[in-house]
């Protein structure tokens, strides 16, 4: 009897040890489960953030991260180092797409800058993403011009456009930690996108604030919460000084009414330059002479401006038709504020992949 209880009781000590062993067994695999499991989240979410940080590939941000031992901020500079030695051209041989960039209050500014960014693919150009990258390089470019790190100079009185060097443009520092340059995150998009992304044109639009009155119409234009995008511009500036005796006349929303129609003027009947003969200058009086020898494309939304022009200045109110010319119609206007000067001082037609019109 007590040697039955004798082995019992040793039995089921053997078993009680089997089972703690059993549940340490157990207890080490969840564990290991658990931690593999964890590294296995890290890892994804890693490979994530980096994909965001640089829009690389899943492979090509795994394969960065192993390189780098998971480290996530070497894994980013390896991949701009790779992004940056990339090389890719524009293929002559595709069609080109781009996209004008400008800021929301163009006309209203003293001074502004526009660009034209150019890839080919109409995908890529059409994004949100690209959009941001328009108007962060415009915004850098902005930032040079009004820090003199951009030298502008300028013979107009009343402002006007002016072409900015876009080599210049490239070298332009960015506001960030790393130094980067405009030409080096043109790069690094291209590299992410797999397509040469290139800066074609910088233009400044410059106005005399009291005297400058502005228009301006973007066609296919689609707003960002950084500023406006489309693919053709039309952009004029009225310049009026008055006379001594009409100076209290209040004629701006006219004005700038009269601007924009002309700028739309512009996109929907774009200027030639080879429209002149071929004894004739190609210069830029040559250029504007052709617009103020246009007529109006929208005689009711200019005739009431003209209305309201003459009845402000007393004068007898100016009926426009098919044959009203834009010259004789502020030669009119200027007659009837007795105005020093009243006239189109500068103008610009962009259309992308095409060389910008500028007239002044």
């Amino acid at each position: 009897m007590i040697t039955k209880l004798v082995m019992g009781t040793a039995a089921s000590s053997v078993v009680s040890l089997a089972a703690v062993r059993t549940g340490t067994i157990r207890a080490v695999g969840n564990n290991c489960h658990l931690l593999v499991q964890s590294r296995s989240t890290q890892h994804l979410a890693a490979i994530k953030q980096l994909r965001k940080v640089t829009n690389g590939g899943i492979v090509e941000c795994k394969e960065a991260l192993k390189k780098c031992n998971w480290d996530l901020d070497a894994a980013i500079l390896h991949i701009r180092q790779l992004q940056q030695a990339c090389e890719l051209e524009v293929d002559a041989e595709k069609p080109l797409f781009g996209k004008i960039a400008v800021s929301k209050n163009l006309v209203g500014e003293e001074e502004s800058v526009i660009v034209e960014l150019n890839c080919n693919c109409d995908f890529i150009t059409s994004s949100e993403r690209f959009a941001q990258l328009s108007h962060s390089i415009r915004d850098s470019i902005q930032q040079a011009i009004r820090s003199k790190r951009i030298g502008v100079g300028h013979t107009s009185e009343t402002g006007g456009v002016l072409p900015i060097d876009v080599e210049t443009c490239n070298d332009v520092v960015l506001d960030t930690d790393d130094g980067t340059t405009v030409g080096q995150m043109l790069q690094r998009a291209s590299a992410e996108y797999k397509r040469k992304i290139v800066l074609s044109n910088v233009l400044l639009f410059r106005r005399l604030l009291g005297f400058d009155y502005g228009g301006m119409y973007l066609h296919q234009k689609s707003r960002t919460a950084e500023g406006l995008i489309g693919t053709r511009l039309g952009l004029v500036s009225v310049t009026y000084e008055p006379g001594e005796c009409t100076s209290h006349i209040r004629v701006s929303e006219q004005l700038e009414r009269i601007a924009k129609c002309l700028a739309v003027q512009l996109v929907a009947v774009p200027l030639e330059p080879g429209q002149a003969g071929p004894e004739e200058t190609k210069g830029r009086n040559t250029i504007m002479r052709l617009l103020l020898e246009q007529t109006w494309l929208q005689i009711d939304e200019i005739q009431p401006s003209v209305s309201g022009i003459c009845k402000a200045s007393s004068r007898v109110e100016a009926k426009l038709n098919s044959g009203t010319t834009v010259g004789k119609t502020f030669d009119g206007l200027r007659d009837a504020l007795s105005a020093r000067r009243l006239c189109v001082s500068s103008a610009l037609c962009m259309r992308t992949t095409d060389k910008p019109i500028i007239l002044q």
